[in-house]
């Protein structure tokens, strides 16, 4: 199971990134056509491409919603301490040593935690890049100077986002704690500020530029208005469908890991006291 979602996590993601780069100079149909008569190797070449491009996105979409998913780490390690004796500078979430395991033992514990990982970054990049794929779709139905001129749109739109994100990692006073840090504190007055946060700037951006398409290809071509909306209001649903599983999932992998924690300490500390004894 680890060494399918090596291959599978990216491949999606490099999937979902090529999908929006043809689908705006390509119809569907000449797409699933040209699918169809691919022969073996440029299928294999496609499916290469896509995965290189998988393992660069993924790491991209994990920077843009970064902040939030360590936000619930937080949420999650702040609410274990509460009701925990453990030391707030032991991290709940001994995550590096269960991954590490994920190598070399297939137990059930071991291959669930893997499978939620695997899940959390599918989610994640449906969400992260479903608007792009939405827009992209609109976008095909109109002319080739407004192709270029979304695509240029949308870029800028994500790659701003990705500044604003790597300026507030930089400064101190939006800088989040570690969850194996005494200053669990902080979590919730200061840090992480949704009005200072990009996400939300970034999606309504994004909507807004699909809105624009949807009028503007709409008013050229007024038969096209029900399938635009369609597909601009179907988008929309996917996208929040990923979002909320993304976040849905991340709370249960926080808490599994945290139980997982500590039957690993148990564990050890039971081999322990047989070696000793």
């Amino acid at each position: 199971m680890q060494t399918t979602a090596i291959f599978i996590e990216p491949l999606i993601t490099g999937l979902i990134v090529l999908a929006v780069l043809i689908i705006p100079f390509n119809s569907i149909d000449s797409i699933l056509d040209k699918l169809g008569e691919m022969k073996l190797e440029k299928g294999a070449i496609l499916l290469v491409i896509a995965y290189i491009l998988g393992i660069l996105f993924d790491r991209f979409g994990d920077s843009l919603v970064g902040r939030a998913e360590h936000r619930r780490r937080l949420e999650q390690a702040k609410k274990f301490h509460r009701y925990s004796s453990q030391d707030a500078s032991k991290d709940v979430f001994p995550e590096a040593s269960i991954r590490a395991r994920s190598h070399f033992e297939d137990d059930g514990g071991v291959a669930w935690f893997s499978y939620l990982r695997t899940r959390i970054r599918i989610a994640r990049s449906v969400a992260v890049f479903g608007p792009a794929l939405t827009l992209s779709l609109l976008v095909s139905q109109g002319s080739g100077m407004m192709v270029t001129g979304t695509l240029v749109t949308v870029t800028v739109i994500y790659i701003a986002a990705f500044v604003w994100v790597q300026i507030l990692e930089r400064v101190k006073r939006y800088s989040l704690p570690r969850t194996d840090s005494v200053d669990l504190a902080r979590v919730g007055s200061v840090g992480f500020t949704p009005f200072i946060e990009p996400n939300l700037y970034f999606f309504l951006a994004l909507e807004l530029v699909g809105v624009i398409l949807v009028c503007s290809i709409g008013k050229s071509f007024p038969g096209k208005c029900p399938s635009l909306l369609a597909v601009l209001l179907i988008g929309n649903f996917l996208t929040a469908l990923a979002f909320w599983a993304w976040w849905r999932i991340l709370r249960t992998y926080y808490n599994f890991m945290y139980r997982l924690g500590i039957v690993q300490k148990d564990s050890g500390e039971t081999g322990q006291a047989t070696a000793s004894g």
